[in-house]
Parts: C-alpha cells; sequence; structure tokens
C-alpha cells in the first residue's frame, strides 16, 4: 500500500515541530483550547500502546489556527499470532 498525501490546498504542509509553534487561543472560563501538537502527542502515544507506529505524518493548520488537519500513515507491529482474541 503506498503513502497517503494531505490536500490542504492553500494552507502549507507542516511538520509537528512547527505544529508545536501555532499559537493557542487564550481559554475562557467555559473552554480551555488545546494546543494541536497535544493532539498528536496523545494520539501517537495512544496507538504505540496497541502496536502501531506512525511511519509518515503530514498536517495542515487553517490560517487562524483554530482548525488542524492531519494524514497519519501507520504500521501495525503485531501479528495475528499476537492477537488478544487467541
Amino acid at each position: 500500500m503506498g503513502t497517503s498525501m494531505l490536500i490542504a490546498g492553500p494552507m502549507p504542509k507542516i511538520g509537528r515541530t512547527e505544529l508545536a509553534q501555532i499559537p493557542v487561543p487564550e481559554a475562557t472560563r467555559t473552554h480551555r483550547p488545546v494546543p494541536h501538537h497535544e493532539i498528536v502527542e496523545a494520539l501517537v502515544e495512544t496507538l504505540s500502546f496497541r502496536h502501531i507506529g506512525v511511519v509518515n505524518e503530514e498536517y495542515a493548520v487553517s490560517h487562524d489556527g483554530m482548525k488542524m488537519f492531519a494524514v497519519l500513515d501507520l504500521k501495525t507491529k503485531w501479528t495475528v499470532a499476537d492477537s488478544p482474541l487467541d
């Protein structure tokens, strides 16, 4: 299977390092924004618990920084013999 590609239109593609540089809006009494890079880190960590690794990743963020788009190519590190269903 080939790698996937993010089609982001006029938004430039960025890496995870640049994602961490996106400013986070101020929190309010009822809303605490979560930085985009923290969401990605939590997702990658959760996938690793399932023996799934990220082999390629692409990100784009809207001009106002409020929306993130991503494509992650994943690879599993387990086989059917390792399945908990056995």
